[in-house]
Parts: C-alpha cells; sequence; structure tokens
C-alpha cells in the first residue's frame, strides 16, 4: 500500500517545518510527501515534492492539485499548522483494510502550550448531520483511497469554507466505507496568525456560496442555527439560501460542472452562454442588453415562493457588473483557475485554446482574481 501525504500551505513558512517534521517522524513513513504550494513565497522542503495551486486558490483546489500529482493507494491530508503524532500512520492505515475513508479525533493545543481532547469524528457518517456543523473532517485527519477520493470529485473548490463538510456530505451519499479512529492522534494548533477561519468580512461571501450548493438541505430551523452560528464565529450573517445563483467565468472554468453537480430535484440550471457570445468594445447597447436580460431572469424568479426552487445561470460573457443590484435571494460565485490548470482543461475539452477564451480568462484574472473569491466585489442587497 503506497502511501502520500499532501501538504497545502499559503505563505507560511514559519509554520510548515512543524508539520514536516511530524511526517519525517511517523513511526509508519510514507512513500511520497508532497507539499502544494498556494502563495506567492517560495517553499524550501527537503525530501518533499512541491507542485503549486493559484496562487491562492484555496484550500480545496490545493488539496486537489496535491492529490492530483500522485497515483497512491492512500492520501493522507496534513494541514500547513498541524502536526501528527508518532502513530498517526501506522494506527490509521490498518482501518483502510476494511474501509476506503478514515477521520481521526483531535487535540487541541492553545498559544501557551497547553493540551486538551478537542474533537471525536462521529461513529458512523450521515449526511444531514454536517449541514450544520463540521462534526469532525477537517484537512489534517482525513485518510482516504485515492481512487475513492477521485470518484467523489476531491474537495469543492468553489467552497472557502465548509469544503471538508461537503466533503463528508457527498461521502456519505456515495455510501463510503468509513471507520473512525477515536484515538487523538492529531495536533490542532490554535495561533493568532492567519487563517481561514479568521474573522473577516470575506465569510459572508464563502457561507453563502456554501448555502448555494447545500441551503436547499436544510429546514427553517436549520437555516436559522446555520445564520447564527455564522455570525457567532464570524461576525457575518450570510442571509438565506439563495434561490438564483450566478455562476460566471472564463469559458471551461466549470460552471455548469459545479451548478450541475449541486442541482437536486426540481432546481434548474440555465447555460446563457451562447447568447451572451459578445464582445462589448465600445458598443454599450451590448450590456445594456446583459443588463436587460438579468433583470428579466431576475423578475420571473422573485416571482416563486421562498424554498420552491433554484436556478443555476452560468455563464462565460456576463461581468457582475451586468447584473445590477442582488436581491437578498441571489448570490454570484466567481470561477477563475490558475491559469495552467485552466488551460489543461479547456484542451483536454476542446483540443486548442481558442483566442478569445484566453482573453476571457486574462479579464477575469487581472480584475477578479483566481479562485473562487472573483465575485467578493459585487454588492448584494441585505437579508
Amino acid at each position: 500500500m503506497r502511501v502520500a501525504v499532501v501538504i497545502p500551505t499559503c505563505d507560511r513558512p514559519d509554520l510548515l517545518p512543524r508539520a514536516l517534521a511530524s511526517v519525517a517522524g511517523q513511526r509508519r513513513p510514507p512513500d511520497e510527501v508532497i507539499i502544494v504550494n498556494d502563495g506567492v513565497r517560495p517553499v524550501d522542503a527537503p525530501g518533499a515534492r512541491v507542485v503549486r495551486s493559484g496562487p491562492y486558490a484555496g484550500p480545496g483546489a490545493a488539496r486537489n492539485v496535491g492529490a492530483d500529482a500522485t497515483r497512491a493507494d492512500v492520501i493522507a491530508f496534513l494541514d500547513d499548522d498541524d502536526e501528527w503524532l508518532h502513530d498517526y500512520l501506522s494506527s490509521v492505515l490498518p482501518t483502510l483494510d476494511s474501509a476506503d475513508l478514515a477521520l481521526t479525533s483531535f487535540i487541541k493545543e492553545g498559544s501557551g502550550g497547553e493540551r486538551v481532547f478537542e474533537k471525536v469524528p462521529p461513529t458512523t457518517l450521515h449526511g444531514a448531520d454536517w449541514v450544520i456543523r463540521n462534526q469532525g473532517l477537517r484537512g489534517s485527519n482525513v485518510v482516504v483511497r485515492g481512487d475513492t477520493f477521485r470518484r467523489l470529485g476531491g474537495f469543492d473548490e468553489l467552497l472557502s469554507c465548509g469544503e471538508d463538510m461537503d466533503f463528508a456530505i457527498r461521502a456519505a451519499e456515495a455510501r463510503v466505507s468509513y471507520r473512525r479512529v477515536a484515538e487523538p492522534l492529531v495536533v490542532y494548533h490554535a495561533h493568532d496568525g492567519a487563517r481561514l477561519t479568521s474573522r473577516g468580512p470575506r465569510h459572508r461571501q464563502a457561507h453563502r456560496t456554501w448555502l448555494a450548493a447545500q441551503g436547499d438541505r436544510l429546514g427553517p430551523d436549520q437555516v436559522a442555527a446555520y445564520r447564527a452560528r455564522t455570525q457567532e464565529l464570524f461576525g457575518v450573517d450570510p442571509g438565506p439560501p439563495p434561490s438564483l445563483v450566478w455562476i460566471l467565468g472564463p469559458p471551461g472554468a466549470g460552471k455548469t460542472t459545479w451548478a450541475k453537480g449541486h442541482a437536486r430535484g426540481t432546481d434548474r440550471v440555465m447555460d446563457v452562454d451562447e447568447i451572451l457570445f459578445w464582445r462589448d468594445g465600445a458598443d454599450l447597447g451590448v450590456r445594456t442588453a446583459k443588463r436587460h436580460l438579468a433583470s428579466m431572469v431576475r423578475s420571473v424568479e422573485e416571482q416563486r415562493p421562498v424554498g420552491d426552487r433554484r436556478l443555476f445561470v452560468t455563464a462565460a460573457y456576463l461581468d457582475p457588473e451586468d447584473l445590477g443590484v442582488l436581491g437578498s435571494r441571489e448570490h454570484v460565485i466567481g470561477i477563475v483557475p490558475a491559469r495552467t490548470q485552466w488551460i489543461a482543461r479547456i484542451e483536454r475539452r476542446d483540443g486548442y485554446v481558442h483566442a478569445a477564451h484566453a482573453e476571457e480568462h486574462t479579464k477575469w484574472a487581472t480584475r477578479w482574481g483566481i479562485g473562487a473569491r472573483a465575485a467578493d466585489a459585487v454588492g448584494e442587497a441585505g437579508a
């Protein structure tokens, strides 16, 4: 059984050595160590292979890039600010003789060095248990068979928060065989440095994207509980689950794939690329026509009862400013893959990269950034 360790890191060179030392100290050493650099600063990791994502593509994308870089039988993920105890791999790997996914309990270490027993994953996976709070799957305690990880599609790269909860939900729905290791063998470090869970306004965008993906699973009481928990932890209210979701970005970004992956029941996906294959240039009438199209879609969807069904609108030639002011039940997601990943995806799909597509990617990457943060600047009406 070949084992690869995947460690995403993002401009935290002071923390990474501790994680690497914990891997090097394993009683059962891994066969391969892959560092995924999602930042801009160089990474020094002797004995490990360094690959790139992003920059700043996000945790899901970084882990997926690392998983794509190996064909090991088993993939073990570790965040750069956490560490494993010496018996981690030797204790967890035997569980995969009869399972495809294993989760391990956590110890939490505070800034003063004190350690407490912190989180125990559940004995069985039930998707409904994960829609409000994380039950014990994080980036440092996941060990999964490589073929299972690929069959599940990896982590959702659009979710800059909750990608771990989403992975657990999809694993439960796919009936992935699962085992829990109750012994706490992973150390979660609480520190004052930058981390994904740090408070900030970006959490509104991140948690509305989570609700766009999973909100139809939640009843009214669960929605209220989710909003209250997000307010308590991150200081923002993500609002109600969006019923009209605009998914924008360059051609080949994966917009329709993401929408179809999250559309359930009576949800609909509208691909409007064909009628939007226009170049703005100096013709202001084109932008006016786009805004009229957005208003027309909005006026129809606003007439539907709350919770009726969702509409995902995917478009490559529609910019966030073409939408006008969003209503409280709307949300905008922008997908801009890193250029190397985007080129590979386009070439697999079309066989070549069209000049107009390349121009559109450059525009999005320059104006809105890489990853799922592309639409952050779009204003949304209050809930």
